[in-house]
C-alpha cells in the first residue's frame, strides 16, 4: 500500500486509480486488442491467459483461447487494493490461481459463488482506507468478517438494482457514483421521437428519405413501449432507492441515462445498452477515462452517423452529452469485440467490458 500511503495527504479520488494492467481469461472476440489499443493512448497493459501463460495481444497475432476457464474475470479474480491477495469463487479458481502465482501475490481467497466480482467495488475513504461498495445479495455476517480481516475499514451495502451492482452503478472519485436512471433513459428515446419529428417537419426531404426516417421513427416508438413495459416488470430496486443508499453513505450519486433492457421470463434483465458495465481509470495525467460497452441500439433503429448528424440525435451521443460534463470526452471509450460480441454477451450473458477484466492497481 506505499501508493495508498504516498497519496493520502492529497486524497482527491475512490475508486478511480491508475490501472497498470487489465487481464482477461481468454481471448474472446478480439476484444484484448481493442483494450489494448486504448491502453497505449491511457497508459495501461492488457494481458491474456493461454494455457497456464499470459500474452500481450498487441505482440502476439495467434494464441489458443483458453476453455477450461469462464469468460468472465472480474467475477472470479478480484485483486484487492493491497496487491497481495486475490479474492475468488471456489469454482473457478483455476484462473485466479495462475493470475496470483504470475503476479507473485501471496494469497488466493475463495469464498463462496454468490460472492462474485462485478458485485462489488474496492474504493478508498476520505482517509484513504479501504472501503468496499457491495451489492446486497453478496453480503452476509461471514463476509463481512473475512474482508474486514483484509482490511477492510466500512463496509457500504447497496441494494441490487441488477444481477450484478457494476450494471447499474459505478464509482468515479470524489464520492462520485453513476447510478443508471431509467426515467433518464425514457427521455432520452422521448426526445430521438421529437428530434425526428422536427426534422421530417422543417426539412425537405425526398419521398424515399422521407420513408427511411419515418421508419426511425417508429423503432424508436415501438423501443419506448418496449422499454416501459420493461421498467414495469422490473422487480429490482430503483434508482432512487439506491440514490439514497448511496446519500446516507457519504456518496455523490449522479443519475446517467445508462442502460436500456428488456426484462426476461425470469424477471434477468437483457440489456440492449449497457453503459454502466465499464472500467473507469486515470490516465497518466490523472485525467478520468471511461471505457464501456459499445450498444447496436442506434444501427438497429436505422441511425448511421450521417442520419445523427442531421436529425441532431443519437443514444450514444447522448449519453457522451450527459457523462462528459464529469469525464474529457476524448476519454470515453466504447469496445465492441468481433461481429459485436460485446452487444451479444450484455443480451445473452448479463455481462459487458467490466466483467470480462480484472484490474490490476499501479
Amino acid at each position: 500500500m506505499t501508493e495508498g500511503l504516498n497519496k493520502r495527504i492529497n486524497f482527491t479520488g475512490y475508486d478511480a486509480r491508475r490501472i497498470s494492467t487489465l487481464i482477461m481469461s481468454a481471448n474472446f472476440g478480439k476484444v484484448p486488442k481493442e483494450l489494448a489499443i486504448v491502453g497505449e493512448k491511457v497508459g495501461f497493459k492488457v494481458k491474456v491467459a493461454s494455457g497456464n501463460v499470459f500474452y500481450d495481444p498487441l505482440q502476439v497475432s495467434q494464441f489458443s483461447n483458453n476453455r477450461t476457464m469462464s469468460c468472465w474475470a472480474q467475477d472470479i479474480a478480484v485483486v484487492m487494493p493491497d496487491k497481495k491477495n486475490i479474492i475468488t469463487q471456489k469454482s473457478y479458481s483455476s484462473f485466479a490461481e495462475l493470475l496470483s502465482k504470475s503476479m507473485n501475490f501471496i494469497s488466493t481467497l475463495k469464498f463462496s459463488d454468490d460472492f462474485q466480482g462485478g458485485n462489488m467495488f474496492f474504493i478508498k475513504n476520505s482517509r484513504g482506507n479501504n472501503d468496499i461498495l457491495i451489492g446486497k445479495s453478496s453480503i452476509d455476517d461471514s463476509n463481512s468478517k473475512v474482508l474486514k480481516k483484509l482490511g477492510v475499514e466500512r463496509i457500504h451495502v447497496i441494494p441490487q438494482m441488477d444481477f450484478h451492482i457494476d450494471l447499474a452503478v459505478r464509482p468515479l472519485d470524489k464520492k462520485r457514483i453513476f447510478v443508471a436512471d431509467d426515467d433518464m433513459t425514457e427521455q432520452v428515446l422521448i426526445n430521438g421521437i421529437k428530434s425526428i419529428n422536427k426534422y421530417l417537419k422543417e426539412c425537405n426531404t425526398s419521398f424515399p428519405k422521407s420513408i427511411r426516417y419515418r421508419l426511425i421513427l417508429l423503432r424508436l416508438k415501438d423501443a419506448l413501449k418496449s422499454f416501459r413495459r420493461a421498467v414495469k416488470l422490473n422487480k429490482m430496486a430503483t434508482t432512487q432507492e439506491t440514490v439514497s443508499i448511496l446519500k446516507e453513505n457519504g456518496f455523490n450519486p449522479i443519475k446517467v441515462p445508462g442502460r436500456l433492457y428488456n426484462v426476461d421470463c425470469l424477471r434477468d434483465l437483457r440489456h440492449e445498452i449497457n453503459y454502466m458495465n465499464s472500467i473507469v481509470l486515470k490516465d497518466t495525467l490523472g485525467k478520468l477515462v471511461y471505457i464501456t460497452n459499445k450498444s447496436q441500439f442506434d444501427s438497429k433503429v436505422g441511425i448511421t452517423p450521417k442520419i445523427a448528424k442531421e436529425i441532431g440525435f443519437s443514444f450514444e451521443s447522448s449519453f457522451i452529452d450527459v457523462v462528459s460534463q464529469y469525464i474529457p470526452r476524448e476519454n470515453i471509450y466504447f469496445i465492441k469485440g468481433e461481429n459485436n460480441l460485446i452487444a451479444q454477451y450484455l443480451q445473452e450473458y448479463m455481462g459487458g467490458i467490466h466483467c470480462l477484466v480484472s484490474e490490476i492497481p499501479l
